[in-house]
């Protein structure tokens, strides 16, 4: 998938010719096309690709039916795991007990504040005086709804932003995103007792209509990737912003970057973020097994994978959350290996075999943005949803 990432690998790869003679051919697409493609790709059919990258949601669906088995006694293979940070989850690479893929540009959703704001005196009295409660950074979406409606001109003439925070809902699986992290902080799980879908409940709707409000505290306009929204916070423009760890380095190499050196991270409010990005893994058809081990090794070192962070992107690494450089210029990667324990993204306790993650976030994100461009009230839009999600899991 084109991003961060996949430039800084594709900038590097003179390097690992040198060193192993191999030549690598990177082929970027956008995430539509990417889906697309993987789609298209039949388990066993030969394929003029030998590694290929997915989305982490997809991994249930299609990771078994498009990677090969990955040989963990290998010496490349023993590298590469040694290398990762520990604990991340195995929701970037095990299905059904087996490993098929690495994580490769794993992320997970964090929040961002601007410190020169929260810390101000002045703002932090004028807070007080309105809400009768210190500002501090919010730990749950009733206290975000709240920051959010302070620092937005809108409701507070007197606020430093035109916006509280940042909303990103321009595609449905992107509007899942925002809708689940709501969700989630019920701590409920999508299935009933019986392993069936339920969507239209109680929760879900005071899910939907937390994130309702926060769109009031946003920009109208529809963002459709969390990269725009980043810069958006980078610019100054809103006070908080909650992104996926991956588009946060955007927020210290944008241009304009009044946010640098003022930022403030922490767990997104609820203490449930989703996990994000992708893993990588080789092709079923591929005969290059022993040249895709060698590239691996090279990509997970930990010279590489610095060079890949300082340009941007991210590779799993274990150092990188230690290495004093790096959190220099990007001080959430010190935190990034206890989020990606807390988070989630497969609900692999679901007892439910013809359930497919991203076809249930596609079905929430159309109904939130059914209800977002008023095509339907909350309630008939999740009534709508539930006819969906039955047919297709239950």
């Amino acid at each position: 998938m084109k991003n961060a990432t996949s430039k800084a690998i594709r900038r590097l790869l003179p390097l690992f010719k040198k060193q192993s003679g191999i030549d690598v051919k990177v082929i970027e697409v956008p995430y539509d096309e990417l889906r697309r493609m993987v789609s298209k790709m039949q388990a066993g059919q030969e394929t003029v690709f030998d590694l290929v990258r997915i989305d982490m949601a997809w991994m249930e669906k299609d990771g078994e039916r498009i990677y090969q088995e990955l040989d963990m006694d290998s010496q490349p293979m023993r590298n590469v795991v040694h290398k990762l940070i520990p604990g991340i989850s195995e929701e970037y690479s095990v299905i059904h007990g087996v490993q098929y893929a690495i994580p490769l540009d794993a992320c997970v959703q964090m929040l961002f504040c601007r410190k020169d704001l929260f810390e101000n005196e002045l703002i932090k009295r004028e807070f007080y005086e309105k809400y009768k409660r210190k500002l501090e950074v919010p730990k749950t979406f009733a206290e975000y709804n709240q920051a959010a409606s302070f620092f937005t001109q809108k409701y507070n003439r007197r606020s430093p932003t035109v916006y509280g925070h940042t909303l990103t809902y321009g595609r449905s699986f992107v509007a899942a995103c925002e809708v689940m992290l709501r969700y989630y902080e019920k701590n409920k799980s999508v299935f009933d007792p019986g392993g069936r879908v339920r969507v239209d409940s109680e929760e879900m709707k005071e899910a939907f209509c937390t994130c309702l409000e926060s769109c009031k505290y946003a920009t109208n306009d529809t963002h459709l990737w969390w990269r725009e929204t980043a810069n958006m916070f980078s610019d100054g423009m809103t006070a908080m912003n909650i992104t996926f760890s991956n588009y946060a380095s955007d927020m210290v190499h944008s241009v304009n970057a009044k946010a640098a050196g003022k930022i403030i991270f922490s767990q997104v409010p609820g203490g449930q973020p989703l996990l994000g990005g992708g893993s990588i893994g080789i092709t079923k058809s591929s005969p290059k097994t022993a040249e895709c081990g060698k590239f691996f090794e090279w990509l997970y070192a930990d010279e590489t994978a610095e060079m890949v962070t300082y340009l941007g992107g991210f590779i799993p690494n274990r150092n990188m959350i230690k290495n004093a450089e790096v959190l220099e210029l990007y001080p959430w990667i010190e935190d990034i290996g206890n989020m990606l324990e807390t988070g989630k993204r497969r609900n692999r306790e679901a007892a439910n075999a013809r359930f497919d993650e991203f076809a249930f976030e596609d079905i929430i994100g159309s109904a939130f943005m059914n209800v977002i461009f008023e095509a339907a009230e909350v309630e008939a839009a999740l009534k709508d949803a539930q006819k969906v999600c039955d047919d297709m899991f239950n």
